[in-house]
């Protein structure tokens, strides 16, 4: 049991180190990231096949329960936590056998097979994990923990970008590109050709899944406080949430929420790629910006979240989650410089919003219910997240005309999802949380922040 603040820091400092390998691992092979979606791709997956791949994703988190009722019984959660993880992360390993076992549709199942069965068993063990790491650190700085801890994840993960992303590039870019000149002139640069891709893919999934198992054993040492054995049944466990007033309203915003969320959610890679013409540079320097605006601001949303609360820090990540697709309706492949300050938002959006929603449901849940109140609310969230994005693949629609724009099939449903994220403001109007202040209380003392911030720079301007 952690009884002093030094080994609280060091228990910070392992999470710390263990979750950068385990970022890397993800940047690497998780569903979502540029790695997998050209792999996709390489494989010819259809708009369906999009809408199913991003699915996965969102369905696997109805597995989480899983993790609250396989461990009721146990004093300790970190076993079971690292063997989860251990047999999620080395299924990993299949993925750049099958461009070389099986071909059309075939490949495509197996590929959809494997990440699911891989992503459920990771939901399983996050589950775990979340439990795990909310008993270990105490609530009044729980939001600063998380977001810190998020900084140093989002260096790793954008350096595993830039490397990775630079050397799947040399096996497929453009004619008369940076890349293409940098591949010429080394002797062995022929070798590097699209023909070879799936070899590339050998190497970037290796490397994923070699990083993501070592850092297994650096989650091992990570102490934890025992553990109550929960003697109810699995089923009361699993329905307690339920019964709880205040989590059905926060379950009906996050389903709302991710429902919006959803509509489009297989596409932005892809469109990039192929509608845009970006290269995977480009992707990767999108990206670059995108974590630069959550660098910026992750502490910031974690000192906001203590001070006022999970609720009002929503409402601004909602409002700036409903601005950023409709930046995406101007977009063209000869004229789409802009996103790259999108970018910059969007990371602040979503850096915020990840913090957000796990403190969230942690500060609701009752001491002691953590684990099965994170799982739920994953599990049907998630689950309705899923629905949109299978509509969004089964039902892409036709390009259309609007406002005198020429929107493509995809930015179609960008500009749908604008809309629906902003009406998420109201579900979350009905949610109770204890510490949240008043918003009106927060624009004034912003307010004034601000207006002492300007006196004090105008006094010395003028000194």
């Amino acid at each position: 049991m952690l009884k002093k603040s030094g080994e609280l820091r060091s228990a910070v400092r392992l999470s710390v180190i263990e979750g950068s390998f385990a970022q890397i691992y993800s940047a690497l092979s998780a569903i979502g990231t540029v790695f997998i979606t050209k792999f996709a791709l390489m494989l010819h997956a259809t708009p369906f096949q999009f809408g199913v791949l991003t699915a996965i994703g969102q369905f696997s988190q109805l597995f989480q329960p899983l993790g609250s009722i396989i461990t009721k019984n146990l004093e300790s959660r970190k076993n079971t936590t690292v063997n989860y993880a251990l047999a999620g992360r080395s299924l990993t390993l299949l993925l750049p056998a099958i461009p070389f076992l099986f071909d059309g549709n075939t490949a495509m199942f197996v590929f959809l097979t494997v990440c699911f069965v891989s992503t459920v068993l990771l939901a399983i063990s996050g589950n775990m994990w979340i439990a795990w790491i909310s008993d270990l650190i105490p609530l009044r700085f729980r939001g600063r923990f998380f977001s810190n801890r998020s900084v140093y994840l989002t260096v790793a993960a954008i350096l595993t970008g830039y490397i990775f992303g630079f050397f799947l590039d040399m096996f497929d870019s453009a004619e008369g590109s940076f890349v293409e000149k940098i591949k010429n002139f080394f002797s062995f640069g022929e070798y590097f050709s699209k023909a070879n891709l799936p070899y590339a893919y050998i190497v970037i999934f290796g490397t994923a899944s070699a990083i993501g198992l070592y850092g297994l054993k650096i989650l091992d040492r990570q102490p934890e406080r025992p553990k109550k054995v929960e003697t109810g049944s699995s089923a009361a466990l699993v329905f307690s949430p339920f019964r709880d007033k205040n989590f059905r309203r926060l379950l009906m915003f996050g389903c709302w929420w991710m429902l919006a969320v959803g509509v489009g959610a297989p596409f932005w890679q892809p469109y990039m790629i192929t509608g845009l013409n970006m290269s995977m540079l480009e992707l990767q320097i999108y990206g670059t910006f995108a974590t630069a605006g959550s660098l910026l601001m992750l502490r910031s949303w974690g000192r906001f979240i203590d001070r006022f609360g999970n609720k009002p820090a929503m409402i601004i990540a909602i409002i700036l989650g409903s601005i950023n697709p409709a930046v995406w309706l101007f977009a063209t492949a000869d004229n789409y410089w802009f996103l790259f300050i999108e970018a910059v938002t969007s990371g602040v959006m979503w850096s915020g919003t990840g913090v957000i929603i796990t403190n969230f449901v942690l500060a609701v849940a009752p001491a002691g219910k953590q684990q099965i109140y994170s799982g739920m609310y994953s599990a049907v969230a998630g689950l309705a997240m899923v629905v949109t994005m299978l509509l969004s693949g089964t039902f892409l629609p036709p390009p259309a005309e609007i406002l005198g724009l020429h929107l493509q099939s995809e930015q179609v449903l960008f500009g749908l999802t604008a809309v629906l994220r902003l009406t998420a403001i109201i579900p979350l109007t009905g949610v109770f949380e204890h510490n949240a202040k008043p918003i009106m209380l927060i624009i004034s003392h912003l307010n004034d922040f601000a207006k002492v911030r300007i006196i004090k720079y105008t006094g010395r301007m003028f000194k």
